[in-house]
């Protein structure tokens, strides 16, 4: 796990791609902590981390190498960690590697969250038959690789979807997303969630929601709704404000 930004820094931000996002540009969003003096980790989530079960994927890999750079650059030094979040899949990669720590009995006191264009409302078999429908909007991929990401994935959410149905829930990481609302799982604290209403892919009345009841249960949020963005793409179209943001939410640590 590659970890960049200045010597000593101030803290590390975890940037936790979302479904499909290429390295670069999820990687674009760590000159905000470098420009606050802390240091990134940034992980891209697959299709195939996203929708395969842990087993059958390179997730659990991934969700090692993020808890070895947390342990590296905070074991020890008393430096806060703050997971940003983009999109579902981002969402789905932060309860697996909350869901690995808590399995080894590692303490990841996480100080703040990031959500950007985060949480939908779906449930998990909802997140699992989307599978075709956020593989066909993907434009990062070709369209035949994309057509048959969508038939293999197609045929998989249908039977993972009968099988959860059969045996009462979903293998991980899909089966972590109801943790997601659970306080006792992922701990209230000092949030941002930055979203807009020309989000094509995550409502942003269902970011609200999610707000309020992390607000219900004792979460600092607060709620940044941009002017016209795209899904993922607040930081591209408002660097300045969402930086902005940023900065104050780091501010209250």
């Amino acid at each position: 796990m590659l970890v960049t930004g200045p010597p000593r820094g101030r803290g590390l931000a975890l940037l936790l791609g979302w479904t499909g996002g290429s390295p670069r540009h999820v990687r674009k969003h760590a000159e905000i902590w470098h420009a606050l003096g802390w240091r990134t980790a940034c992980c891209a989530m697959s299709f195939d981390m996203t929708f395969e079960p842990h087993d059958r994927s390179e997730l659990p890999a991934a969700v090692d190498a993020l808890l070895q750079a947390v342990d590296g650059e905070t074991g020890g030094r008393g430096r806060p960690v703050v997971p940003h979040v983009f999109s579902n899949g981002g969402a789905l990669l932060m309860l697996s590697l909350l869901h690995a720590a808590e399995s080894a009995s590692i303490d990841l006191p996480f100080a703040a969250a990031v959500y950007d264009s985060a949480p939908s409302r779906l449930t998990p078999a909802m997140l699992a038959l989307a599978a075709p429908y956020v593989i066909g909007l993907s434009t990062q991929i070709q369209l035949p690789q994309r057509a048959a990401l969508a038939a293999r994935h197609t045929a998989r959410a249908i039977a993972s979807t009968l099988l959860a149905t059969a045996r009462g829930g979903f293998a991980p990481p899909l089966g972590l997303f109801p943790r997601l609302r659970d306080p006792r799982f992922n701990v209230p604290r000092p949030e941002l969630f930055v979203c807009s209403r020309s989000d094509a892919l995550v409502d942003l009345a269902h970011v609200a929601d999610f707000a309020d009841a992390r607000r219900a249960v004792g979460a600092d949020v607060t709620l940044c709704e941009m002017d016209g963005s795209a899904h993922v793409a607040h930081y591209r179209a408002h660097p300045r404000r969402y930086a902005d943001a940023v900065a104050a939410l780091v501010r209250k640590l």
